[in-house]
């Protein structure tokens, strides 16, 4: 049966795309994030795990069932870049801590990782859905793409962010995972 108004208007607020904050939990050791973050994200995607499928074929039938879920993927960071070149100095200082251009130096993935919170609001602000990403590292960036003499728009920088995996939920569920203590977790 198709719905009618009154019963669309018997739902709660729906999630609007526009409210939304990001964080970081971890900074990496080798870089800083702007502590302006939160006010230069433009736009951001959500994290997601995916099963992988397995087909089993037996005599001419095919069933289908989950696999291995991956945790693990990217996201796309779209920032704002402004005078004092914030975003673009902390793409060049990772970048060059995860792989130094000319001598091929690398820096501990674990001074080069770092955590990132992104939480979706309600009509009030308050934290009604929220993801932690563990393991990020800058896999792709684009400092703003190209330059012209008719163009009016303003710089902004994307990263691609990969992460090793994830937690979601409510707010008041979500706890950064800590790090064993000993060779792993220093």
């Amino acid at each position: 049966m198709k719905p009618n108004v009154q019963q669309l208007r018997s739902l709660p607020d729906f999630v609007q795309l526009f409210q939304w904050n990001i964080s970081v939990v971890r900074q990496p050791k080798v870089a800083t994030f702007p502590n302006d973050l939160n006010l230069r994200a433009v736009s951001v995607d959500k994290p997601k795990a995916a099963p992988a499928m397995i087909e089993v074929s037996v005599r001419g039938h095919k069933i289908k069932q989950p696999g291995i879920s991956t945790t693990g993927g990217t996201i796309t960071l779209t920032l704002l870049e402004t005078v004092d070149m914030k975003v673009t100095n902390f793409i060049r200082d990772l970048r060059e801590a995860q792989f130094e251009q000319g001598t091929g130096i690398q820096a501990p993935r674990s001074d080069v990782d770092f955590d990132l919170k992104l939480e979706q609001l309600d009509r009030q602000n308050e934290p009604i859905w929220g993801y932690i990403l563990i393991g990020c590292i800058i896999e792709d960036y684009d400092t703003g793409g190209q330059l012209a003499d008719q163009a009016s728009d303003i710089v902004k920088p994307t990263m691609t962010i990969g992460y090793t995996w994830f937690v979601e939920g409510p707010p008041d569920s979500l706890q950064v995972p800590s790090l064993p203590d000993g060779p792993l977790g220093t």
